[in-house]
């Protein structure tokens, strides 16, 4: 095994240590050994090898409450960071995060017309809701790339500062909905105050699609933008094409953030 692929088993062998401590923690405290016998209750290839020594209740806490969360907190978390280095890449710029071009302005204005609007009060986290949000973010990324054009080409300069000024804009179209519906702010301040509460398999399964391709393209991108942080005219010397790059990180990048941001809430 070579040196990367020993570290990336590492690595791997970390995170799941640190997803099934994280399942066990919490008020209701599960030992270790019951969350492993469940998790391995569900894999077809030793379910028959488990003797069941816990309580319903307790597999109901671990299985429907507990382990959709940390996976989702495990993705968003990762989703997010992917995106921040797709994005410090490509406008080279290390302070540039995945909010920097209006992401998370969009799903706030998202989520917050359909809380006031659409939505039944009461069910924040369910339904429609990250459809609204993740329509509001990519709206956002819509208009910040077209502001950020400069003579038919991306800037990054330019796409920043259209980010930060459509960012305002949006953030002012959300406190002026919330003034005008000040009756119904509840749901609106617990969503735009990020959380995973109430989250569950269907939020895993909206935000994993796009966080697992957008992981696989960003490695693929990676060997490209890491030549691009040499300058631009060194990257077309090499062969690459510098405004497809662009698009492509911002698409992606976009895509990524617009699903975490979607299921949980304005977080980071």
């Amino acid at each position: 095994m070579t040196l990367q692929g020993r570290n990336i088993a590492i690595v791997l062998l970390i995170i799941m240590a640190i997803v099934v401590v994280a399942t066990a923690l919490g008020s209701v405290r599960i030992p270790l050994g019951h969350v492993l016998g469940m998790l391995a209750s569900k894999t077809p290839v030793i379910r028959e090898l488990v003797t069941v020594n816990w309580s319903v209740a307790h597999e109901v806490i671990v299985l429907q409450v507990r382990l959709p969360r940390v996976l989702l907190a495990l993705v968003v978390g990762g989703g997010l960071s992917v995106s921040g280095v797709l994005f410090q890449g490509s406008l080279r710029n290390p302070l540039a995060d995945p909010y920097i071009i209006g992401v998370s302005s969009g799903a706030s204005l998202g989520a917050t017309v359909g809380l006031l609007f659409f939505i039944p009060r009461g069910i924040v986290g369910f339904g429609t809701l990250p459809l609204f949000a993740f329509a509001g973010a990519m709206l956002a990324t819509g208009i910040v790339s077209r502001l950020g054009q400069s003579r038919g080409r991306l800037d990054p300069t330019s796409l920043i500062l259209a980010g930060v000024a459509v960012g305002a804009v949006l953030t002012a179209a959300v406190s002026l909905l919330m003034v005008l519906k000040i009756q119904n702010l509840t749901d609106v301040y617990l969503w735009l105050m990020g959380s995973l509460s109430g989250r569950g398999w269907k939020h895993l399964a909206v935000a994993s699609p796009y966080v697992f391709v957008g992981v696989i393209v960003a490695l693929w991108l990676a060997k490209d933008l890491n030549v691009y942080l040499l300058g631009e005219e060194a990257a077309h010397s090499l062969g690459i094409d510098v405004q497809r790059l662009q698009r492509g990180v911002l698409i992606i990048g976009s895509l990524m953030a617009a699903a975490c941001v979607s299921v949980s809430g304005v977080i980071g």
